[in-house]
């Protein structure tokens, strides 16, 4: 069995709820269960996809129209891909490009996108924004032939065309295997990074570079994914609101970007315009950025954490190098959201 503990001011356990995997907004939780979501908090914008607008769900509830999901992600706009390859989407429909439908009307519950089969992953550049025009909502799918698929709002960097209602394949990407991205209302317009994973461990990156997080050494923005000098053997690749994290097969860390209240717990506030390796860490094996905090896992299934507030251990301070949560162990997977974390821990008692 698995069991599921939330990172408010201290781990609590999410009595009654076996997850599989594990979802965050800025305001509203969802997981699943082997096809079957759950979802909780704040469903102002129709976020936990019942098939309604407003109320707060204090405590998980069934998401009774992604049963076979076995992703989901999202904030401002959210998604999720079924056993079957197909993608799934709900909440910020803004001009009528990121549901797909012809529409620009919000939906409370999934609709299924368009022109979109064999899907493995998803990733959303969306911030948790009810009403901002300026909040630029836009996704990215991953084909289980390697090929990355845009859709929505794609006013990235300066790019002629607004909004493609339908998805789109990214030119110049072949062979990912992961795809992360992020907006923040700390970056310029709200615009939106990403980062690819290559099968050969190396990282493509485009988007906003306001703050260098796309690890070419300069603060230029960019439309078209470009490779980051000096990353190879990397495993897996997570985006923070204004900052990137990698990790390597060796188990080291690797982050750049905003370095504003030690987002990349190297003990400094130096942005960071190329990846620089982080200390202190031993043999990590899965990493998750959130809002303003990231989080690392063992291979023994402990968790560190740094950057601002969200640590589990009864407090909300700034950690200028990683720390590590106390009370919980045996953990196997990990998610951070906005303001808040979320991991999974294996029990090790059956069923």
């Amino acid at each position: 069995m698995k069991r599921y503990y939330s990172l408010f001011h201290k781990p609590l356990v999410l009595a009654g709820l076996w997850l599989a995997l594990l979802l965050f907004g800025q305001s509203s939780s969802i997981s699943a269960q082997v096809g079957q979501p759950w979802a909780w908090g704040s469903n102002f914008s129709g976020g936990l996809g019942q098939g309604y607008f407003g109320g707060y769900a204090p405590s998980p509830v069934p998401n009774p129209y992604l049963k076979g999901a076995i992703q989901l992600v999202g904030n401002g706009l959210l998604l999720a891909v079924k056993s079957d390859g197909t993608v799934w989407t709900w909440r910020n429909n803004r001009d009528g490009g990121n549901i797909s439908d012809g529409t620009n009307v919000n939906t409370n519950y999934p609709v299924q996108v368009a022109g979109l089969s064999n899907i493995t992953q998803v990733a959303v550049g969306a911030p948790d924004s009810h009403d901002n025009g300026l909040s630029y909502q836009h996704a990215l799918a991953l084909k289980s032939d390697g090929t990355v698929w845009r859709w929505g709002d794609t006013l990235l960097i300066d790019t002629p065309d607004l909004t493609k209602t339908l998805p789109t394949q990214i030119p110049n990407l072949s062979s990912i295997t992961q795809i992360s991205g992020r907006t923040s209302a700390a970056s310029r317009d709200y615009r939106p990074h990403y980062l690819a994973l290559k099968s050969d461990g190396t990282v493509w990156a485009w988007g906003d570079n306001t703050y260098g997080q796309l690890g070419d050494g300069t603060t230029t923005n960019h439309a078209i994914p470009i490779q980051v000098p000096g990353l190879t053997s990397v495993i897996q690749v997570a985006t923070g609101d204004t900052w990137s994290v990698a990790l390597r097969n060796d188990g080291s860390v690797w982050v750049w970007g905003d370095n504003l209240h030690y987002l990349l717990g190297d003990g400094t506030e130096t942005e960071r315009h190329s990846p620089i390796a982080m200390k202190g860490l031993p043999g990590i094996v899965q990493i998750t950025a959130g809002g303003a905090h990231t989080m690392a896992l063992t291979a023994d299934g402990n968790v560190w954490t740094w950057g601002t507030g969200i640590n589990g251990n009864g407090d909300y301070e700034v950690h200028k190098t990683p720390v590590q949560v106390q009370g919980i162990t045996n953990v196997v997977q990990l998610s951070a959201g906005g303001g808040h974390s979320l991991v999974m821990e294996a029990c090790g008692h059956g069923g």
